[in-house]
């Protein structure tokens, strides 16, 4: 997949307050837009794959709360942790 160039943020923050976006012709104005859809489909991305990271994780610990019935027994925890990674995987 091709790399998605990202202009500096503080730069748009800066034309937006200084009214920068109204002296631009339409080239600067597309390339502008450009950027910041990249950046957002960056975030995107990086917001979808820290989801599923969490998901996975949420799993996990249901199979391991299911498996649990006394939370004071050390081996039976550890049994119950071992099993879930082995059948789930880290």
């Amino acid at each position: 997949m091709k790399e998605i160039e990202m202009g500096d943020p503080k730069e748009v923050e800066m034309l937006l307050k200084n009214g920068g976006f109204l002296e631009m012709n339409l080239a600067e104005l597309q390339r502008e837009h450009a950027e910041l859809i990249a950046f957002n489909t960056v975030l995107d991305r990086k917001q979808k794959a820290a989801e599923k990271i969490a998901e996975k994780y949420k799993f996990k610990v249901l199979m391991i709360t299911d498996l649990l019935r006394d939370c004071s027994d050390q081996d039976m925890t550890i049994k119950a942790i071992t099993t879930v990674i082995e059948r789930v995987g880290e």
